[in-house]
Parts: structure tokens; sequence; C-alpha cells
């Protein structure tokens, strides 16, 4: 309202805002009528904050799907990429695992970078360069403001964040006058060297604060890296405006460059994972039979499998304290749900040690930041490979953090029991993976399923959505005898309660074969959400692929003309070069090309041989027959390997376009590229199942539509009964009403009368005493 926004009534534009387009046309139609362009934009970008932003960010988890490089991720990051881009430094980037940052990837969406990075410093808070450039960048204006130091702006917000953080800035007392000068400054840090009577957590004043001095940083770093308002600052004054790059496109390349014929012929690969999301060229998997029935078959026995459900105030610290005091005692610790964060996999290591395992277990195994197997040992805590170790196998617990619960072998006893965690964004097939680290399930190894309250609450929701039937006898399942529940899950009692579970315990509530059964069908549900992106992403890149394939043939053959057209102007500079060079009169090569540039770009050796050889036979018109392509052509080529980035907001009414029509009009535009047959038919057939898929899911979501449409027209229908009714009873009510007020007029008329009757005999009275009298 304040942006001087047209009259339009409130519920129209929550509506919008919550609703979208589609779900309330009328309130679609009416902004897009009321509002210009401007507001439009504004709108729509709401819109997508609420609906697509907002929750998306908010359902990634820290230091397991993005978060900060920290100090020692940013070692690794140097010693293998000196030049480091400033965005992955300062910004959020994408984790392949708990702790685990990627090597190489950044999050493309601004907004999502925002986002997760504002997240990210407020669950993290700053480090220690943040906070050291933060005081650095106060400090320089600081000098630059007038008035006494602590007066000016840069100490006052200084002041503020302190105060904040439940401290106090050390400051001139009543009645002394310090103007700023120089002199003012050193005496003023004499005064305060002195201590006096000044309160022990009195912190420096930012003029004072020495930079270089440890003692001081790390005390004031303690107090406020975890200040909002400071965290506030950082970001908007230092991390936005270095990180938040406008690039018009990007280079463009997906797996499908390595796997497919674009650069090598012939391709040699093994996977374990069994999907038929493969590229085209590399044709279908190969399943082994009757491999994942066995699997659904040991994840679903109670012979193998317990469960226990965490009560609602879980936290790290309680459930390494109950898996390291639980009593038979568990061997080993799978994180396949990423739930201890916050810790290294030493410290959890140091944890449990220290709180409660069991004498039994000489030591804890975890893997460090270089995959190495590693074990603390308890007598001394010294850390040690384990293939040094010398423990066997029954007096070792160990631990596998999320990122290790795929393709790692840990050797454990022939009667090891495990604990293995299930978390929200699983599938089955990362439930498996971690269930079988124990190799010897089925043959004496065995495993107890955790489950916090909140994944549990979206397992029971997608079991009521799939089948309400089924949730219903989910939620009649009996609560299990505490002591019975702690054992393998063998003969379990139950007990007459109608609850699922209880929120305050944190014994096995669903111990069966119906609650492993759900939670199985929860994973795969999930695992179909995931195939499904996947499987729109791979239909995009192959037909993607069929086009870049014939693109990039072409630029390996149209390479030397557009080489030729760049150094057209300066072909006689570099042959009088190439002649000096040759005679020996000249010095390197290398560097009088890079003069060319006018030291604007350095320039490989390969680089400097193919540009000489280039304008070479073309100065002099030797070299092989050359295939005029075009400029033009070849900078279509080009557009195809790349990517524009349109971060444009729509001024209108957005409406959803299908991925086969968006393809389709890719394809369109690209067809001079696609001349064999081959390539066509590909297109044809992956448009052709993308077409279909999408006909079946939006029958789906048409069939819930109707559904819900359904159920909207029954309940319009009885709030329109229930509005009938009300008329009528009010109409009732009305009449009611005008009965009782004519009955007190007619009531009041009568009452008028009667007084009129007995004023008229009292007079008749009267006069007959007054004759009396007379």
């Amino acid at each position: 309202r304040n942006k001087r926004l047209p009259k339009v009534e409130d519920k129209h534009l929550l509506s919008y805002l919550t609703n979208g387009p589609l779900k309330d046309r009328q309130a679609a139609q009416v902004v897009s009528v009321a509002l210009t362009d401007d507001f439009m934009k504004m709108l729509n970008l709401s819109h997508d904050l609420i609906n697509n932003f907002i929750p998306h960010v908010l359902s990634k988890i820290n230091r397991v799907s993005y978060g900060l490089l920290s100090k020692v991720d940013l070692k690794f990051a140097l010693e293998s990429d000196p030049n480091i881009s400033l965005t992955r430094r300062l910004a959020s980037i994408p984790f392949v695992g708990k702790d685990v940052p990627s090597r190489a990837s950044q999050f493309s969406h601004p907004d999502i970078v925002i986002g997760l990075t504002i997240l990210a410093y407020r669950y993290e808070g700053l480090r220690f360069t943040d906070f050291t450039t933060l005081i650095a960048e106060l400090r320089e204006k600081l000098d630059g403001e007038l008035g006494p130091w602590h007066k000016r702006s840069s100490a006052l917000r200084y002041a503020s964040w302190v105060e904040e953080a439940g401290g106090k800035v050390r400051g001139p007392r009543e009645g002394d006058n310090f103007n700023g000068s120089n002199n003012d400054h050193e005496e003023m840090a004499k005064v305060f060297s002195t201590g006096g009577d000044r309160r022990s957590d009195d912190i420096w004043p930012l003029h004072l604060l020495d930079l270089k001095d440890d003692h001081h940083m790390f005390v004031t770093y303690s107090l406020l890296k975890n200040i909002p308002v400071a965290i506030q600052y950082y970001l908007h004054n230092i991390v936005f405006p270095l990180t938040m790059e406008q690039n018009m496109e990007k280079i463009n390349a997906s797996g499908q460059d390595l796997g497919g014929e674009m650069l090598f012929g012939r391709r040699v690969g093994f996977s374990g994972t069994p999907s038929d999301l493969l590229p085209e060229e590399l044709g279908q998997c190969q399943y082994e039979e009757c491999v994942d029935g066995q699997i659904l078959n040991y994840l679903t026995s109670e012979d193998i499998m317990s469960s226990r459900i965490l009560g609602q105030d879980w936290s790290v610290a309680k459930l390494l304290d109950a898996i390291a005091t639980n009593e038979p005692s568990f061997h080993c610790l799978i994180d396949s749900g990423a739930l201890i964060t916050g810790m290294s996999n030493y410290e959890v290591a140091k944890y449990l040690l220290s709180h409660g395992l069991s004498k039994q277990f000489d030591g804890v195994v975890f893997l460090d930041n270089k995959d190495r197997k590693m074990i603390l040992l308890r007598h001394g805590m010294h850390v040690v490979r384990l293939n040094q170790a010398g423990v066997p196998t029954h007096k070792r617990f160990s631990f596998y953090d999320q990122i290790h619960t795929t393709g790692m072998d840990i050797h454990q006893c022939i009667d090891a029991r495990a604990v293995l965690t299930l978390g929200k964004d699983m599938t089955f097939r990362d439930y498996a993976q971690g269930a079988f680290r124990m190799r010897g399930i089925g043959q004496g190894q065995t495993l107890e399923l955790f489950i916090i309250p909140e994944v549990m609450q979206l397992i029971d929701d997608q079991i009521l959505r799939c089948s309400p039937q089924l949730s219903t006898n989910v939620q009649n399942t009996p609560t299990l005898s505490p002591q019975v529940s702690q054992g393998y899950g063998n003969n379990l009692l139950p007990l007459p309660s109608s609850s699922a579970y209880s929120s305050g315990s944190t014994n096995v509530a669903q111990s069966s074969v119906r609650l492993l059964t759900n939670v199985s069908a929860w994973l795969t549900i999930n695992g179909m959400k995931s195939e499904n992106m996947q499987f729109r992403m791979l239909c995009q890149q192959s037909v993607n692929n069929v086009i870049r394939k014939q693109t990039f043939g072409i630029l390996k053959i149209a390479y030397k003309e557009l080489t030729q057209l760049a150094f057209a102007g300066r072909v006689k500079e570099i042959a009088l070069i190439t002649a000096a060079a040759a005679n020996q009169r000249a010095g390197d090569i290398a560097q009088d090309l890079e003069s060319v540039f006018d030291g604007s770009r350095s320039l490989f050796a390969d680089d400097i041989e193919e540009i000489h050889t280039v304008v070479q036979a073309s100065s002099v018109g030797r070299g092989e027959t050359q295939v005029i392509v075009g400029i033009q052509k070849i900078q279509k080529c080009l557009d195809v390997l790349s990517e524009r980035i349109d971060s444009t907001i729509h001024n209108n009414i957005p409406l959803p376009r299908p991925l086969s029509e968006m393809i389709r009009n890719e394809v369109e535009r690209n067809r001079e590229f696609l001349k064999d047959d081959y390539g066509r038919a590909v297109v044809d057939k992956i448009l052709m199942i993308l077409v279909n898929s999408e006909s079946r899911s939006s029958s789906t979501i048409r069939q819930s539509a109707n559904i819900e449409n359904a159920e909207a027209d029954e309940d319009h229908e009885l709030e329109k009964e229930q509005v009938a009714e009300e008329e009528v009873l009010q109409e009732q009510e009305e009449e009611e009403e005008e009965e009782e007020e004519e009955e007190e007029e007619e009531e009041q008329e009568e009452v008028v009368k009667e007084i009129a009757k007995k004023e008229k005999v009292f007079q008749r009275w009267r006069e007959s005493n007054s004759m009396a009298c007379i």
C-alpha cells in the first residue's frame, strides 16, 4: 500500500499470493485488470517466494544439503583449486552429504542462493574470517566519520550488537572528554588497559579493538558470531554485493556428454544402481533377478528388523546417549537419515566413549575426511588406523556417517546389532544401502530402526493419502511393551491401546510388519518422486544431446574459420612474429603472441601452435581443404552449447506449460541440426514417452481436481442450504418478534383503556362526594 497500490480488495491479493492464479481465477482476473505491469511483477515474485522458493529453502537441512565452507573445507578446496570463486568462499554451496561440500557446484538461482546463504549463516554463525572482515569494514567506516569515537554511527552500531549479545562496551566515564584525536586515542587506550573497577565482561570499544590481538578478537567473536543483526549487516554490505553476479548465459553440460557419443566412441563402465533412467546411447539396465524382492523381504522381516520411535524431545545428544547405554549393546550406528548433525565423526566417537558406551568396546571406528578407517581407542583416547589397531570385531563400535552409508564396508561380528536412522529425504535405495552395511543380514546380524516423530508424521500422512483404510489400521496398531520391545523383535506382546505411539516414549511403538511395510512404502514413494524429476530432466537432456552432438561436430570442423576471422586484422603481425622466431631473431613466440592480446590473456602451448598453424595456412593459402560454414551458423552452434539465463518476472498471469511443449519448441528452433533419421527417431521416441507420461499425470490430477471440485460443490451446496435455513430461521424470528411487538402494543392499549376507565370512575366518585358534601 505504501507503493501506491491500486485499490484492490485485500482478500483478492491474499488469495492470489497464497493460492495462485489457477486455484482462484476470480482473484487472478481482478488483479490482472486492476494492477499495472510493475505491481503484477511484484505480486508474481511474492507468490513465487511464498509458494516455491521459501518452502524449498526451508525443506533443506544445513550441513547435509547445503552449507558454508568451513576452515578445513576451504583449505582442501584451495589445495585443489587456488582460484576458488568468491561465491564458493562466502555464499552457501551444495553439499553431497553430511559435512561434505560439493567440489565445484554452486547454486544458480539467485533467490535460492540468497535464501540458503541467510539460513546457513543463521545456523552456523559467522566464521572467524567473516568476523574479521566485518570488524575491518566497521573500522574503515569509523575512521571516515566525524565526532567523538563513542558517538560515531559505526561505534553505536557496534555497541548495539554487543548489548544485544548481553555484553557492554567500555566507554568514557561521565566527565571524561575525548574528542577523537590521536592523542585522545592513546589516552583512552591507557585508561582501558589499566582496567580499574570496570566489569570483567566489558568489551573493548570498536576503535580500540586490535585486529591483530587474538585475545581481543576471540572474546568479541565468541560474543557476536551468532547475533542476527551483525549477520544481517555482513550479508547485506559484504556478501551479497560480492556474490550476486548477473550473468546472461552459462556453459551447459551434463553427464550425457561423457556417457554419450559426443566425446568418446566407446565407453565401458559399471554401476550398481538398478535404474532404467539412462541416456539413450547407453542402452538399458541389466538387472539381477529377485534381488529387489529379497531386499524388501529382509527389510520387512521382524526376525531381522525392529523399530523404535523417539520422543518429541529428542536431540542428537539424547540419541547418542540412548545408543551408548542401550542393553543389550549395539555394535554399530548407521546414520542414513543424517540425524547426527553439528558434530564431526571424531566428536561422535569421543562422545560415545565418554557417555556410557559399554566397556566391552575398546574403541569406536569412524571415517575421517579422507575416507580412511580410523579408530578412537578407549585407552589413552588415541586415534590410529583401523588396520594398525589390532582390535577384534566384537570389541569395537562402528559409526557410519551419512556420506559413508554407501560404498563403505567395516567388518562386523557375526551377531552384531546395528542402529539405522531414518531421514525425511531418504528413498528406499538409501534405506537399503544403509541397512546392508551389515553384510550378515539374515545370517545373525540384526538392525533396529530409529524413527523421529517428524518422520513418523510424514509416513502416517502419506499412508493416509494412499489408503485411508490402511491408515486406520496403522492408527489402531497396539502399543508394545517396553521390556519386550528392546529385544530383537520376536514374540512381541500387544497391549490394549488405541494410540499408535506415545509422544514421550523412546521405546518401540510400532515394531510390527505393518510399520516396517509402511516405512518401505513411504520410502518407495519418495523414490518415485525423485525419479519423476530425474525422468523429466533425462528427457530434456536426451533431446538436447541429439542436437548438441551435431553442433559439436560442426564446431570441430569450423573452428578454424572462427580463428581466422578473429585474427584477420593481424595476419601480417603474427606472420612477422613467426618468421622472427624461426630465424631466432626474437624471443619466445608465446610472449610475442600474448602481446597481440595487449596482455589481457595468457595462452597455452597448444593454443599458440594451433593459432600459428591456422593463421599461417590462411595467409599463404596452404593447408587442407576447409569447409566454409559461416559465422552465423557457428554462432547458432555456440548458442546451443550454452544456456541463456532468464530471470525475468511475468507482468501478467503466468500459465504453466508442459515440458513436452517446451521441448518441442526447442526442437523446432533447431530443426536445421536434425538431419539424420536416427536423431529424428530418438527425438520422436522421447517426446512420445514424455507426452504419454504427462497425459497419465494430468488425468490423475484431473481426477483429484474433480474430486476436490465435487467436494467444493458439495460444500457450496451445504453452505447454500445452511444459508437458506438461517434465512428461514431469521424470518421466523422476525415474525415472532413482530407478533410479540403487536401483543405488547395491544397490552399497552388495554392498559391505557383501563387507566382511562379508572380515571372516569374516579372522576365520577369525586363528583358524587362533592355533591354529598354540599
